[in-house]
């Protein structure tokens, strides 16, 4: 009985490990997938922002 535990336990550790690697890789490609998303919206965002921007400094510009 006393023999075998360490192994029992061991092996248990090993696999908790292995399985938390394995989450840990998945929540990484998860928010690695998310993040590029998201700057590529934000990008998008930005560049229409800057497009208007432009449009009111070229309207203030010929009307002011």
């Amino acid at each position: 009985m006393i023999s075998s535990l360490p192994i029992t336990a061991l092996s248990l550790l090993h696999h908790c490990k292995y399985w938390k690697n394995e989450v840990k890789t998945n929540k990484v490609m998860k928010v690695t997938k998310i993040s590029l998303f998201d700057e590529k919206k934000e990008n998008n965002k930005m560049n229409n922002r800057n497009k208007y921007m432009y449009r009111i400094i070229k309207y203030i510009k010929e009307y002011a």
